[in-house]
């Protein structure tokens, strides 16, 4: 019922948000190949996607937020 709603991209908004003010320089995580939509998050928030080391099965996205401040 919640999908659709913008909770997603509010909620990665406050978790990067809240990462940078605890001086956080890189975020990542690990998302299901077949999870299209988290995917399509992940790239409007400007993550980079790759290759997981583990399988074809997830992809890594990662941010880099550089120095608190």
């Amino acid at each position: 019922a919640w999908q659709g709603r913008g909770l997603g991209p509010r909620l990665m908004a406050h978790v990067i948000a809240d990462a940078r003010r605890q001086g956080v320089q890189l975020l990542f995580g690990e998302v299901l190949t077949e999870n299209r939509r988290m995917l399509g998050l992940m790239r409007e928030f400007g993550m980079r996607l790759q290759a997981h080391p583990d399988g074809a099965q997830l992809v890594r996205a990662t941010l880099a937020l550089g120095a608190a401040g």
